[in-house]
């Protein structure tokens, strides 16, 4: 099996209480920082820089999806997306958290650009946007892919659990066709995956809108 043949399908995390533990200062060399408007571009490409091909059209739902969701909370947009940079100050991976519907804290749009990954980047940058969540602000969830399954290994470290609830919102928990997927290309890592419900708060609140807002 490829990574190529695993399925675009919905998966969901819950973390109650982060682990303090996984937690990480950025390498020597890096920092973190939040996003600048001119570095958009970067923001609108990086999570399908893996991609074959044209990628001009996930360019194009970023940019609706950024009009849509952000854009009218656009100053706290641009306090709370972080991005994690060299010692040129270019941004190599970004992150953040979100309260959606008012009412939860979410992390969105975690990705490191594919040539920096094994560097410890993503591991600092979940560090610092999970930093930003106060205290009373848990749990916190998150939506992820089963290809994404080096992701939700760092997720797990963190606290973070997959999500047994069958949906969240208007979209469909698709864990149990996910598992064998996650067994195969996680190997001995699998085992350490844990599973919560939730109190189905996130989902009530995802019902009141008809897009996804994370």
């Amino acid at each position: 099996m490829l990574e190529r043949d695993i399925p675009d399908r919905n998966l969901f995390m819950m973390c109650k209480k982060p682990n303090p533990a996984a937690f990480t200062d950025a390498p020597a060399g890096y920092h973190i920082r939040p996003i600048r408007p001119e570095e958009m571009d970067f923001w609108y490409s990086v999570h399908f820089d893996c991609e074959p091909g044209d990628i001009s059209p996930h360019i194009a739902y970023m940019k609706d999806y950024f009009h849509r969701v952000y854009e009218p909370r656009r100053d706290e947009f641009f306090r709370r997306c972080l991005v994690i940079c060299g010692e040129d100050d270019i941004p190599l991976g970004t992150c953040f958290a979100w309260k959606v519907y008012d009412e939860v804290w979410t992390i969105h749009w975690y990705k490191v650009s594919k040539c920096q990954e094994s560097k410890g980047l993503g591991r600092a940058l979940l560090s610092a946007v999970l930093n930003t969540v106060p205290e009373d602000g848990y749990p916190v969830y998150l939506h992820t892919q089963p290809s994404s399954f080096r992701a939700i290994h760092l997720y797990t470290a963190f606290g973070f659990s997959l999500l047994c609830d069958p949906a969240v919102g208007h979209r469909e928990n698709h864990l149990t066709e996910c598992l064998p997927y996650l067994e195969y290309f996680m190997g001995e890592k699998y085992d350490r995956l844990t599973y919560a419900a939730s109190d189905g708060t996130l989902h009530r609140a995802a019902l009141t809108v008809e897009d996804n807002r994370f």
